[in-house]
């Protein structure tokens, strides 16, 4: 869906930069995911509302949040 290119401090080695690559895939219902590299603690489905107050709650990583946030402003739904 598309490419975000982030830049942030990253004390003591000054700048970071990151590319998030950004793919929209939509699972089946019935599709229970499983974390095999303990990167996540967990998986939640949240609606868009749901998904935008968690990350003004600062809920989210940096990197979740703008890939969310991405497909929130995308699809322009916000209810």
């Amino acid at each position: 869906a598309g490419k975000l290119l982030i830049s942030r401090p990253h004390p003591p080695h000054g700048i970071h930069h990151e590319s998030l690559f950004i793919f929209d895939l939509e699972l089946p219902n019935h599709l229970i995911p499983v974390n095999h590299d303990g990167e996540v603690s967990g998986f939640i489905q949240l609606d868009l509302a749901e998904a935008a107050a968690r990350i003004l709650a600062d809920e989210f990583t940096t990197d979740a949040a703008l890939v969310t946030a991405d497909f929130i402003l995308r699809r322009n739904r916000i209810a």
